[in-house]
């Protein structure tokens, strides 16, 4: 899985090399296409931590969501939204890392991370479902809102495009590292 979130931070994050193949500073042509300026904290590491309220409100998207619906076996069902700038929320159930409901902050490293894959990975151009011939297998859900509006893509029994693999993969190894707190259930 980790090499999984690897390969997809290459794609989401490519570092422009010259004709020799020697990685060259950030330049106009790394400049000119906004992922410096729209995504500062994948690219300067003073920003990476940053949590100015003005640096989360430039991301693109309020919320991020991705849902892992089970099968008849093993297959782990649990719900992670993250939102801009906010608490993050995860909901586990049958065979998930962790059941029960939690909380906790997500970086602004890593929602910028997926801010910028769901762009670069092209995956509001993908359908809203992607559904395999066959019964007993896994249902992956992800969402994101840009401006109010939320686009879903479902996808039954891995049918959709590498891109969304990559993403699945990506968003989940980044929630693994999340430090998640129980929410106490109140009496």
């Amino acid at each position: 899985m980790r090499l999984a979130a690897l390969l997809l931070l290459g794609l989401a994050v490519p570092v422009a090399c010259s004709e020799e193949g020697r990685p060259q500073e950030p330049g106009p042509s790394r400049s000119s296409d906004g992922w410096v300026e729209r995504y500062p904290m994948l690219y300067d590491p003073r920003v990476m931590g940053d949590d100015d309220p003005e640096v989360w409100a430039r991301l693109p998207f309020e919320r991020l969501l991705l849902r892992r619906e089970g099968c008849y076996g093993v297959c782990p069902v649990y719900e992670v939204e993250l939102r801009r700038g906010g608490p993050s929320r995860y909901t586990g159930g049958a065979h998930a890392p962790r059941e029960g409901e939690f909380t906790g902050p997500a970086s602004l490293y890593a929602y910028g991370l997926l801010c910028a894959a769901v762009e670069d990975l092209r995956l509001e151009d993908l359908r809203e479902s992607y559904t395999a011939g066959w019964t007993d297998d896994e249902t992956v859900v992800v969402e994101w809102e840009r401006d109010g509006k939320t686009h879903r893509v479902s996808d039954y029994g891995r049918r959709a495009p590498p891109a969304f693999q990559a993403y699945r993969a990506l968003f989940d190894e980044l929630v693994d590292g999340m430090s998640w707190t129980p929410i106490e259930e109140s009496r």
